[in-house]
């Protein structure tokens, strides 16, 4: 029989759960309402403060990515607002070119020149169309006969060594199967094409080249390796990074304001370099990876460029394409070593049978040759005379 007892237990485990009931279906706490909707006032604000930067253009100077092989390349369809100097904006092609979209397989009856060189051949000073090689293929195409065609695709590629751009031509330049070359060179290429073997730990990462004991050309990788980690695009953190340098401008901002703070804060440069000193050590150790460091004494800068430059020639032949040197002036004549340099490479072409187009005598004979710059990079005008300097080279040659 069940007692008053049992029935006051019963009715007190029954109203416990429908406490317990009510207690579940209340709404979430102010502590945790406060916290979704912050998330969501700042998902908001930050999709907002995206928007505005795009719309005005700032954050949009993080044009490279890195990469294993080469150090770095362009970021493939990176819409650029570009401030440093001068002025442009526009977007790299889906290939990472400063160019418009261009077909690999090269069409029938076209002639075509490989623009190459570094930020002096990219042109991010300008707009795209007016650069030197926009410019040159504008003005052989307005004079060529019916059925006559020519396509100058811009590959210039800021901060690269003439080793980097000799490496770029045979992973990709060489698929395009141009029929010429114009290779840009300016006078501080020759320092970047090899390093002092006692001060690797402030090397750029990039490949490096050197001369062995018989006068070879080597390659050396030990500065990529040394930075294996950090130029991997493996991995959910350096892809997460690389899509931020693709598509955010606060992230572009951010990374500029490091990149300014870096050149002109003295504590700030020393603290940056012993943390990049530490994370490639932990990475080194982590890894448990041994490097090998080739060992050569000390390099001739002109010498190790020079070989480069035959090297290339010979690949360039060897595909059936002509290479030519596009020599950047220097207008003010007081670079020694650069006159030398110019001087060793003209005797060095005519040797191994490749061109040099000098831009030196026509930047100098220009009635405002300063306007001709705007502080290290070509202006418009400067363009336009590199352009004309060309076009006319190629009449000379009879290209056109």
């Amino acid at each position: 029989m069940t007692t008053a007892l049992d029935q006051k237990e019963s009715q007190s485990v029954i109203e416990t759960a429908a406490a317990q009931n009510k207690k579940g279906d209340k709404k979430p706490s102010g502590k945790t309402r406060f916290a979704f909707e912050l998330t969501l006032y700042l998902a908001a604000a930050m999709v907002g403060l995206e928007g505005l930067l795009a719309a005005i253009g700032v954050g949009q100077q993080e044009i490279m990515m890195p990469e294993p092989e080469l150090g770095c390349v362009h970021i493939p369809g990176k819409m650029v607002t570009w401030r440093l100097e001068g002025y442009s904006r526009g977007k790299f092609s889906s290939a990472g070119l400063r160019d418009r979209e261009r077909e690999i397989v090269k069409p029938a009856g076209v002639y075509r020149i490989a623009v190459m060189g570094d930020s002096a051949a990219e042109g991010l000073q300008v707009e795209q169309n007016e650069t030197y090689a926009a410019r040159l293929e504008e003005r052989l195409n307005s004079k060529q006969k019916q059925g006559e065609k020519f396509e100058v695709i811009n590959f210039g590629c800021s901060s690269y060594s003439t080793g980097q751009e000799y490496l770029q031509y045979k992973r990709q330049v060489k698929a395009y199967k141009p029929d010429l070359i114009l290779l840009m060179m300016c006078k501080g290429d020759t320092l970047e094409n090899n390093l002092n073997p006692q001060d690797r730990n402030k090397a750029e990462p990039r490949p490096y080249f050197y001369l062995d004991q018989a006068g070879q050309l080597e390659q050396d990788n030990s500065i990529l390796q040394m930075n294996k980690a950090k130029l991997s695009q493996d991995g959910w953190c350096n892809q997460t990074v690389n899509w931020l340098r693709a598509n955010s401008n606060v992230y572009g901002m951010v990374s500029r304001t490091n990149f300014n703070l870096f050149l002109s804060d003295k504590a700030y440069f020393r603290l940056t370099r012993l943390l990049q000193d530490i994370s490639r050590k932990a990475s080194s150790l982590a890894g448990k990876e041994e490097i090998a460091i080739p060992l050569y004494g000390p390099q001739s800068n002109r010498q190790v460029t020079l070989s480069l430059l035959s090297r290339f020639n010979q690949e360039a032949k060897s595909e059936g394409t002509r290479f030519a040197v596009t020599l950047f002036p220097d207008v003010t004549n007081s670079d020694q070593d650069w006159k030398d340099t110019i001087k060793e490479l003209k005797a060095r072409a005519a040797a191994e049978d490749f061109d040099v187009v000098d831009l030196q005598p026509p930047f100098r004979q220009d009635k405002n040759p300063q306007g001709l710059f705007l502080q290290y990079h070509f202006s418009k005008a400067g363009h336009e005379l590199t352009a004309d300097t060309i076009e006319k080279f190629l009449e000379q040659k009879k290209i056109r």
